[in-house]
């Protein structure tokens, strides 16, 4: 019986001593050595940007009120086919509900877009600035809020709508 009493308390020695080190020691030594490691979580967060004040850029192709964002493509040929494309994605969507076609259009662009590399989303955004977009010009869009988690993603106030590149026809 000694034997068993001995064991059982050993057992339950050595599972403490590795609580104690996996728990307490262990968290401890991963802190960073910075100066603001003696700062606590408020300290912390006092120092933060609001979300409503935070700045962000975007740059893409401008379609309907939504940014593409990608990178420009880099000969005419390639930006054509997108812009084409695009619109004619647009003009399906836009139309669907008093257009009963086939879906072949529909089919044409889906494997046009399926191609691309990388798929982007669209982010959708109100330009209540005085720069007159038009559908295919490469844009920068400056905006305070940062991006809602929404479909179609949605940007807070936009500051400031810069064309990079007007649509070449």
């Amino acid at each position: 019986m000694k034997k068993i009493l001995f064991i059982f308390l050993s057992g339950l020695i050595l599972l403490t001593f590795l609580g104690v080190v996996t728990f307490v020691m262990l968290p401890s030594s991963n802190q960073s050595s910075s100066g603001t490691s003696n700062l606590n979580e408020k300290d912390n967060q006092d120092h933060e940007i609001p979300l409503s004040e935070q700045e962000g850029t975007l740059q893409g192709y401008y379609f309907n009120g939504y940014i593409d964002m990608r990178d420009s493509f880099e000969s005419f040929e390639e930006e054509s086919e997108y812009i084409y494309y695009m619109s004619q994605h647009f003009d399906y969507y836009r139309n669907q509900a008093f257009d009963h076609d086939t879906d072949e259009s529909k089919e044409d662009h889906a494997k046009y877009f399926s191609q691309l590399d990388p798929l982007n989303a669209l982010v959708s955004f109100r330009n209540k600035t005085k720069v007159d977009l038009q559908n295919g010009d490469y844009i920068k869009v400056t905006f305070k809020g940062g991006i809602m988690e929404s479909y179609p993603a949605q940007i807070g106030e936009v500051v400031e709508v810069e064309v990079i590149g007007r649509k070449k026809e």
